[in-house]
C-alpha cells in the first residue's frame, strides 16, 4: 500500500523518515512522561540549557518539573549491567525559555543516544545517522565535527591548569577572542601560548583543511595525537555502516541463540539434579526401611530363641 506523505505537514514528515532512519540501525524508541521530580534536574544541573523550569507539586507532595530535557530521563533509565550499548531515539516535546529569558516554549525535539562500552564503530554511526537526519531535512547543511581529546590536549599542551578548563572551553565555545587574551593575561601565560589556545577558536572549516593546518601542532603530545588519527580516519559510507549494522545484528542474534540454548541447558541441568536428588532420598528412604526390617527381624529373632530356650528349660 502507497502512503500518502501529502497528508503530513513538512514536520511531521521528517518525524517519520528519521524514525524509519533509526530503526533500520537497530534504534528504539524511548518514550517517556512529560515531567520528572525536580531534584533530577537539580542533581544535574550544569547538564542543562537553562536552570529555570516550569514546576508543580503532584499529589503525593513530590515537587516534579515538566522535563526541560530528554537525555537526563534516558540516562535515568539505563541500568549499568544492561547487555551492549543502548541504542534508542525520541520524538518528545521539551519546556524551556526562550531567548530572552522571559517566557516558556514546548520545543519538538527528535533525536537519539547510543550509551554504554561504545568503540569507533558506534561513534562513526551516530555522525552518519548525523548527517542522513540533517540531509533528510534540508540539502544544504554542515555538520560541525569537534573531538574533546584534541581541545583538551591542546589546553594540557599550553600548561593551563585543569581547575581552569572550564573557562577556556566556555571562551572557546562562544569563539571569544577577547576572553582568551584576558585569560592568558591574568594567568601570566606567554603568547606562544595564547596563540595555541586561539587555535581552538580561529581554526574553523572543511575537515581535511583543519585536519591539515593541525596536524603539525599535535605530534607533540599523546592526547592530541590520538585525537586527530581518531578523528582523521576515514568515515565508512552509509551503505558500509548499513553492511556492518546488519553483521553486527547478525552477531546478537547468535548471542541471543547462545544465551537460549544456555537457559535450555541449565534449565536441564537442573532437573538432573532434580533428579538425582529424589533419587538419593529414595535410596536413603529404602535404606531406612531396610534397616527397620533388619531390626525388627533381629528382634523377633531374639525373641523366638529366647522363647525356646525358655520352653527347654521348663
Amino acid at each position: 500500500m502507497d502512503f500518502d506523505w501529502s497528508i503530513l505537514r513538512s514536520g511531521e514528515q521528517t518525524i517519520y523518515r528519521l524514525r524509519g532512519l533509526y530503526e533500520k540501525y537497530g534504534y528504539r524508541r524511548f518514550k517517556m512522561s512529560k515531567f520528572e521530580a525536580y531534584d533530577l534536574y537539580v542533581r544535574n544541573k550544569d547538564f542543562l540549557v537553562s536552570d529555570r523550569m516550569i514546576t508543580f507539586t503532584d499529589a503525593r507532595g513530590t515537587l516534579m518539573a515538566l522535563k526541560p530535557d530528554v537525555t537526563l530521563s534516558i540516562l535515568k533509565n539505563t541500568r549499568p549491567e544492561e547487555p551492549g550499548p543502548r541504542k534508542v531515539y525520541y520524538n518528545e516535546n521539551v519546556y524551556r525559555t526562550d531567548k530572552s529569558g522571559e517566557t516558556f516554549q514546548e520545543i519538538m525535539q527528535t533525536g537519539l543516544e547510543c550509551i554504554g562500552d561504545l568503540d569507533l564503530y558506534h561513534i562513526y554511526e551516530v555522525i552518519a545517522l548525523a548527517v542522513a537526519s540533517l540531509a533528510s531535512i534540508h540539502p544544504a547543511y554542515i555538520l560541525n565535527i569537534s573531538h574533546m581529546g584534541l581541545v583538551s590536549g591542546f589546553m594540557e599542551a599550553a600548561g593551563v591548569d585543569p581547575a581552569d578548563y572550564g573557562e577556556v572551553l566556555s571562551a572557546v565555545r562562544e569563539k571569544n577572542m577577547a576572553a582568551l587574551a584576558a585569560f592568558c593575561r591574568d594567568r601570566g601565560l606567554s603568547g606562544t601560548v595564547q596563540s595555541l589556545l586561539e587555535k581552538l577558536v580561529t581554526t574553523y572549516g572543511p575537515m581535511d583543511t583543519v585536519l591539515g593546518e593541525l596536524a603539525p601542532l599535535c605530534v607533540g603530545g599523546k592526547k592530541t595525537r590520538e585525537a586527530w588519527e581518531e578523528i582523521s580516519r576515514p568515515y565508512p559510507t552509509e551503505d558500509e555502516l548499513e553492511h556492518l549494522e546488519q553483521e553486527r545484528r547478525m552477531l546478537w542474534r547468535k548471542v541471543d541463540q547462545l544465551e537460549a540454548e544456555n537457559r535450555f541447558l541449565r534449565a536441564e541441568l537442573e532437573k538432573f539434579r532434580s533428579g538425582v536428588s529424589r533419587v538419593r532420598a529414595n535410596i536413603r528412604q529404602e535404606v531406612t526401611d531396610l534397616d527397620r526390617v533388619l531390626i525388627n527381624s533381629h528382634e523377633r529373632t531374639q525373641q523366638e530363641l529366647l522363647q525356646n530356650w525358655q520352653r527347654r528349660e521348663k
